[in-house]
């Protein structure tokens, strides 16, 4: 019997957008109890907007996206992600405004720079709960039909750096503009009775070797997802060298260098202590030098 890989791609879903990612702000009780039941990766970051989360083929993608969904956001879905970012509605405001910031987030979201920040995180929080919906809806009728061999899973296919900047937020991440943090959440029958937490970091291209390996092997997929974490779990670290920076990511540390022609710069170098600083707003490269050397040696040519 083939294995069936079917993959929720949703547009402008940031990893920290969601409960089962620590948000608060924004409640997704469908895809938290998804991953309840399933093996969620806390560190699934890609470095450059040019790779494919998934695999070119061999996927069932289901692509969720803020038109998708916008016969689902109404006054009720609207008004309480406004009570969220900006506070009760105020008295006069039409329903259309709301409408009217709405379309715009779908349509032209960098317009969306003209609207006080508040107002422009309420229509992400109403875009998130939508999306939440929607998932809600297609998992009811797909986890069903799942045998066991076959895979299901949810990520996206852009985390903050987009998200953020189409709404004119962007932090300036030290990181690396194009790093985005997005959500992985994977399921298999045999899987279901003991979620799992994958704290060590993975890219896309761990992704299509999980994929690959569920098509071209004959293990179960419970085991072969099994062995896929344990995997990553013994190498611990990410590394990805992009345009200007060599970025190595670990569960604790995230450490950015400059790269030139000769190799690694030896200045410049940015390190966050990523449980305390999940954003990466403040650089403690020069509290944790060895930790800064430790990565730059790997970094380095051999």
């Amino acid at each position: 019997m083939s294995k069936r890989i079917v993959a929720f791609l949703i547009d402008r879903l940031p990893a920290t957008s969601l409960g089962c990612y620590g948000s608060w702000q924004n409640p997704t009780p469908h895809v938290d109890a998804f991953a309840s039941r399933s093996l969620a990766c806390s560190n699934f970051y890609r470095f450059d907007n040019s790779q494919p989360v998934l695999p070119a083929s061999h996927c069932e993608v289901i692509h969720i996206s803020p038109d998708d969904v916008s016969h689902s956001v109404d006054e009720e879905l609207l008004t309480a992600a406004w009570a969220t970012w900006v506070g009760i509605r105020p008295e006069g405001m039409e329903l259309d405004a709301l409408a009217d910031l709405w379309q715009l987030y779908t349509s032209q979201p960098q317009t969306l720079t003209e609207h006080p920040v508040p107002e422009r995180l309420a229509i992400h929080a109403a875009w998130v709960r939508a999306a939440d919906q929607r998932i809600g809806e297609q998992l009811a009728l797909i986890e069903p039909t799942l045998q066991p061999g076959d895979l299901l899973l949810v990520t996206a296919s852009a985390g903050e750096a987009l998200a953020f900047r189409e709404l004119g937020l962007d932090l300036q991440h030290p990181l690396q503009p194009a790093t985005q943090h997005l959500p992985l959440i994977i399921a298999t029958p045999g899987l279901s009775q003991r979620p799992q937490r994958l704290l060590a970091p993975a890219g896309p291209e761990d992704l299509h070797a999980l994929i690959h390996r569920l098509l071209d092997g004959p293990d179960p997929s419970d085991v072969v997802l099994d062995d896929w974490r344990r995997e990553l779990e013994t190498r611990q670290s990410l590394h990805a060298n992009c345009e200007t920076h060599s970025v190595h990511m670990t569960a604790a540390w995230a450490c950015l260098h400059p790269l030139d022609e000769n190799g690694i710069s030896s200045d410049s170098d940015v390190l966050f202590h990523r449980p305390e600083d999940p954003w990466g707003l403040m650089n403690v490269a020069n509290q944790y030098p060895h930790i800064v050397e430790q990565f730059r040696q790997k970094s380095r040519p051999h």
